[in-house]
């Protein structure tokens, strides 16, 4: 599907920053009672939000690469949690069965081991690249030399004792046959897992960032200017695969998000993006404006960010050498789970779902952020007082509140919770001098140095780090709840605002780069995520992004949502998500619609898709007809009469059928966009029984029919694009006539009746 821009409203942005806020329902879907307790898939995303802290800081972790991670390692947790509990739910990775004999905690604790080894491990990119700087890849562009490209010696050292304390808990289990079985299977789960990770894409991506990117028509208006700190990010990340949600299903998603306004000649001269950068600089500036850019936001109706507002963008902001936005949420997520008490299979489950969640979300961000390359509005702001006629707004001098960004926020939502969420202590700018334990403990900007207090306010009671010799200030807090760390040098964005009612800078705000433990207390997750205190606005309070940038984002995030948590489908026209359960009647899937069945479902009758995508892992008790601008891809899927692929319109994503039981006919025909039944790498497509024939004719594109069992005939006839054929059995004649080129094999085939016409020289 072709993106277009959209003119005066709809369109999005999404360039080096996207927040994504996924307003699925969360924990809806996954209320359950257990008993308040210790939780071993808690006790290892704290350890992972620590190392997070560690890593994030290199160029070889940002944003997307931290989602990925914790996709990983708590979609292992759950895979080994759901088969220690009887396999309640469809695994991720895993393939075998359920294992009643292993202990749940131990095979959480294996599994997280076992891949946390793989991603920190000797082969790992942190241990390869720890310690190097930007100066060995980027000697012409000095503002990256000392940009970190690994973790410090001292970093990788804790991330390996937060492993080590992994490893003690799992030790303390003892050495009983339900602890072996567990370790057993957490190290088979933990293994999917890294299987999974070594063919998605996502190592070679992270070394993109060490070959410098330059934008397409650089200089430009409108074009994307990396910032002078550090290059670009994994420009490649959109290419990665993602986990839960197909790449074609969510390239659909991507291709609903109109084009930039500032990435066409016609957006980027319009009255409404010079409205929208407007009320960026107006509502995100960390200073005073000039008369003339005043006289414009009060003219627009645009007020300078109040304190509430900057607090919430420096709460939100979470930057290199913080938990970054992904961790933030799963720290989010955590606390919700032991506030309700989440068993441990659900809390695996709520878990593994947002880290799912918040690594498609990158995927679809840097997919179209680097597809329309468009500008921030920093560098609309200070570009050149030409690029549009209708901004007049022009100042070279601008800065954003937030100075150094990042790029990504993502989770999923619910209104039935009241929870208080912690950001971390980090320099926006200037430079951070830290204790033994890496924990800030000052910044100094322009010569002044910035320090962190030494005591709470208010009477709360405070928490130090443990250092031996610096023990550092790392949170308050007042009869139980988390309370912000202020006083000392912290920012005292939230008690003062930035600028004055007449855009003039307010003598009383600090300007600190020292940004103090924050604690936010939100009613529910959705006000977290949007609303004028959450995530969504403080992106444009922040100085980073335009309203209706976050709102497209939004959007995004919501359609990726509404993937990963699969819930009944309510009527058979209205198949745009992702569902499970027995639906009762026909199903039709048409343009612009994403339809997803994951297991366990069942559709008791026919579909019919015309268009938009269809996944299917389920059974349909009826047929299934496919055709028309549509892409299908069935995997162990059952069909309980008919499959019939016909006419597909040229231009689509290849689809496939792999896996999967037809008990009729299988019949694919007149098409011109390519297809697999079966493919020659067997763990990417399997093979397929067809219970009678199996005929593919007349079509146009690629096709291979390979590793099927095929109950009657097998015809291939009269295609005039690469066909391939190989390693099925089939129980009556194989006839391959008038196809060119010739049908090609790679293994032959098993005929019991005959081969025929091209197939004759070989089986």
């Amino acid at each position: 599907m072709a993106r277009q821009w959209i003119a005066c409203g709809g369109w999005r942005r999404v360039r080096h920053r996207i927040i994504l806020l996924l307003g699925a329902v969360w924990l809806a879907a996954f209320a359950s009672s257990g008993s308040a307790r210790a939780n071993v898939v808690v006790d290892v995303n704290n350890a992972l939000l620590t190392i997070i802290q560690n890593t994030s800081a290199a160029l070889v972790d940002g944003p997307p690469e931290v989602a990925r991670e914790i996709a990983l390692i708590d979609g292992a947790m759950f895979d080994a949690v759901n088969a220690a509990s009887g396999s309640t739910y469809p695994p991720i990775a895993y393939q075998g069965g359920p294992v009643s004999a292993a202990n749940p905690d131990a095979a959480a604790l294996q599994a997280a081991l076992t891949v946390m080894n793989g991603l920190y491990g000797p082969s790992s990119l942190y241990q390869q690249y720890e310690g190097v700087t930007g100066a060995t890849y980027y000697p012409l562009i000095p503002g990256y030399a000392r940009a970190l490209v690994g973790p410090t010696v001292a970093q990788m050292s804790d991330v390996a004792a937060q492993i080590l304390m992994i490893n003690a808990q799992l030790t303390a289990l003892g050495t009983g046959s339900s602890v072996t079985a567990g370790i057993s299977l957490g190290t088979t789960v933990g293994n999917a897992m890294l299987a999974v990770a070594a063919n998605d894409g996502g190592y070679a991506a992270s070394l993109q960032t060490l070959t410098p990117y330059v934008p397409p028509n650089e200089g430009n208006a409108g074009v994307y200017a990396p910032p002078s700190s550090r290059p670009a990010m994994t420009p490649t990340w959109g290419a990665v695969q993602p986990i839960g949600i197909s790449r074609v299903t969510l390239a659909a998603l991507a291709a609903t998000i109109p084009v930039a306004y500032a990435a066409t000649s016609q957006g980027l001269t319009s009255q409404a993006y010079a409205l929208q950068v407007l009320q960026t600089e107006c509502q995100g500036s960390g200073t005073g404006l000039p008369s003339n850019v005043a006289s414009a936001c009060n003219a627009a109706g645009f007020a300078p960010e109040g304190a509430a507002e900057a607090q919430a963008a420096l709460f939100w902001n979470d930057p290199g050498a913080t938990s970054q936005p992904p961790g933030h949420w799963l720290q989010i997520a955590d606390t919700i789970a032991m506030q309700e008490e989440l068993d441990l299979l659900t809390t695996a489950r709520a878990t593994a779902t947002v880290g799912l969640a918040l690594h498609a979300a990158g995927i679809g961000a840097w997919a179209v952020k680097y597809q329309d390359i468009a500008w921030r509005p920093v560098t609309a702001i200070q570009f050149s007082p030409s690029w549009n006629p209708h901004f007049t707004a022009f100042d070279p001098t601008w800065s954003s509140l937030i100075a150094l960004p990042t790029a990504l926020a993502a989770v999923l939502g619910t209104d039935s919770v009241m929870f208080t969420s912690t950001s971390n202590t980090y320099c926006n700018c200037g430079t951070a001098a830290r204790n033994s334990l890496g924990n800030v403990m000052s910044c100094t900007l322009n010569g002044v140095t910035y320090s962190m207090p030494t005591g709470c306010a208010s009477g709360g009671t405070a928490t130090y780090d443990g250092d031996p010799s610096s023990p550092t200030l790392i949170g308050c807090t007042l009869n139980g709840v988390a309370q912000s760390v202020t006083g000392g040098g912290c920012n005292n964005a939230g008690s003062q605002p930035v600028l004055n009612p007449d855009y003039t800078a307010n003598p009383l705000y600090n300007g600190s780069p020292l940004i103090c433990v924050i604690a936010e207390t939100y009613a529910s997750l959705s006000q977290a995520s949007g609303g004028y205190l959450g995530a969504e606005f403080s992106r444009v309070v922040g100085g980073i992004h335009t309203p209706a940038a976050v709102v497209e984002a939004l959007a995004l995030g919501n359609s990726i949502g509404t993937f990963i948590v699969p819930v009944a489908l309510a009527s058979g026209h209205s198949c745009n998500g992702n569902y499970n359960g027995v639906f009762n009647g026909n199903v039709t899937v048409s343009a612009g619609q994403n339809c997803v069945f994951t297991k366990p479902c069942e559709i008791k009758g026919n579909v019919t898709v015309s268009g938009g995508n269809f996944d299917l892992y389920c059974t349909v008790d009826g047929n299934a007809t496919i055709s028309g601008t549509s892409t299908v891809r069935l995997v162990e899927a059952t069909i309980g009469g008919n499959l019939q692929i016909q006419q597909l319109s040229v231009g689509q994503p290849q689809s496939a059928v792999c896996g999967t039981r037809i008990s009729g006919n299988l019949q694919v025909q007149n098409d011109r966009s390519p297809i697999e039944i079966g493919a020659h790498n067997a763990n990417a497509c399997a093979g397929n029984i067809v219970g009678n024939n199996l005929q593919a004719q007349n079509n146009y594109a690629a096709l291979s029919i390979d590793y099927n069992n095929v109950g009657g005939n097998l015809q291939v006839n009269n295609n005039t694009a690469a066909t391939d054929v190989s390693g099925s059995t089939v129980a009556h004649n194989l006839q391959c006539q008038n196809n060119t080129p010739a049908v090609t094999h790679v293994e032959l085939n098993m005929v019991q009746g005959q081969a025929q016409g091209q197939c004759a020289v070989f089986p």
